[in-house]
């Protein structure tokens, strides 16, 4: 909010500087000191005719600055006053409208299986980053699963559910891709890539737990159970040999702004500058009188 109130300030001060040169300007802006064309300024005295010879313009169009009247402000100087003053009133906007948008509530899944029976690591976690974000536009989500190895490391693999697409790297720091599902066969190739001796009874026991969890948390497995039964913020003890011997889930949500907000609105700004741009040259452009048609009574015909 500070960088806010500060922008505001700035923008503020920037459309005061625009103000206090157009105030400066209509009021003690240089004096013409013969008469001139009102659209370049260009001394018109004596000339032979009705068009001005600096710009082309006709000057029973555009009209004669009188001596001692004020110079009109060029176009230079419309495009400086423009560009001061179209900021803040953008801003003003843009956040009127930016507060109107519905922000989204992001949802955050975490299963945590530890202790397992083989001893063969400490524990796995994972986590749906950003599941539900809208109920119109929410649909397959990423999944994040992070072993904990038991030198202390961590490892992760990544379930991208949008692209179909699940990546890993391996303990010589190969980077590995599988396109499709996450299934207990890839889970068995992400460990054995680890190290693990993920064929034995025990580890492909606990592998079959992980795969019966996904469900719960992050992309579906056609055809898995629905998992360990595990409610939000309970732990489960298992004091069976085999498996994990706890497991914990969460969840936390928060709400934010959907994306790239003010990077449309200062694109639009930015489409408004550019059309008050266009307009001050449009109307810098030379005018001429518009040629008279031929009456019935002129015409050869």
């Amino acid at each position: 909010m500070a960088f806010v109130g500060l922008l505001f300030i700035a923008l503020a001060a920037l459309a005061l500087v625009g103000l206090v040169i157009l105030g400066y300007r209509l009021a003690r802006g240089p004096r013409v000191e013969q008469p001139s064309c009102a659209h370049c300024r260009y001394a018109v005295v004596g000339l032979p005719g009705h068009i001005c010879p600096e710009c082309g313009s006709d000057l029973r169009v555009v009209g004669i600055l009188q001596p001692g009247s004020i110079r009109p402000m060029g176009r230079l100087g419309w495009l400086i006053v423009w560009t001061c003053l179209l900021p803040l009133p953008a801003f003003i906007v843009s956040s009127i409208l930016i507060a109107q948008v519905q922000p989204w509530t992001v949802t955050s899944q975490r299963l945590t299986l530890g202790m397992p029976g083989s001893r063969a690591f400490l524990s796995l976690q994972m986590i749906s980053p950003s599941t539900g974000a809208m109920p119109a536009t929410a649909g397959p989500q990423d999944l994040l699963v992070t072993l904990n190895a038991l030198d202390g490391s961590k490892h992760d693999l990544l379930v991208s559910a949008r692209n179909d697409l699940v990546t890993w790297t391996d303990l010589a720091g190969t980077s590995i891709r599988h396109e499709g599902p996450l299934t207990k066969e890839v889970l068995t190739d992400w460990m054995k890539s680890l190290g693990i001796d993920a064929e034995s009874d025990a580890v492909s026991y606990e592998i079959g737990q992980i795969v019966q969890n996904l469900g719960a948390i992050g992309k579906p497995v056609p055809g898995t159970p629905a998992g360990l039964g595990v409610r939000g913020g309970v732990s489960i003890t298992n004091l069976g040999s085999k498996g994990f011997s706890s497991v914990s889930s969460g969840s936390s949500s928060a709400s934010r702004m959907p994306p790239h907000l003010w990077t449309k609105a200062i694109a639009g700004s930015a489409g408004a500058w550019l059309l008050g741009v266009l307009l001050i040259l449009f109307l810098a452009r030379p005018r001429r009188r518009p040629p008279t048609m031929p009456s019935a009574e002129t015409n050869p015909a």
